[in-house]
């Protein structure tokens, strides 16, 4: 089943997934880790890009990713979003990780730059 790329709607990422944000005009790639959560800001441009907010930053994923990896979550009055709420408070409260991605050097930098530019040329 092809999950609509909905504004506002909200996936958690089952796996680590590429995001790539606009740093000083210059593209870099970002790893979303697992169980991050993300909302698309905007619908898929020839169903191939999209733009999703992810712990306040705004990043492009490929859509097909987010199909892939991401379970969608459901509105705010349901129980499942509720669950999801109640696990990522959880998780901060007791210190069992950040959802944020750790710094890269600049060697992986330099490397997501280029992985990036590759795929774009697909």
């Amino acid at each position: 089943m092809k999950l609509a790329m909905v504004e506002k709607t909200k996936f958690r990422l089952t796996k680590a997934t590429l995001g790539i944000a606009c740093v000083d005009g210059e593209r870099t790639s970002v790893m979303i880790p697992a169980n991050a959560i993300v909302e698309v800001r905007s619908a898929a441009k020839n169903d191939r890009l999209i733009d999703v907010l992810w712990e306040g930053q705004t990043l492009a994923m490929f859509a097909e990713d987010v199909r892939a990896w991401g379970n969608q979550i459901s509105s705010r009055s349901s129980p499942a979003y509720a669950a999801t709420v109640c696990e990522e408070n959880l998780r901060l409260l007791t210190g069992s990780g950040s959802t944020k991605a750790p710094q890269k050097t600049a060697e992986e930098a330099s490397a997501s730059k280029r992985a990036v530019k590759n795929r774009q040329n697909l």
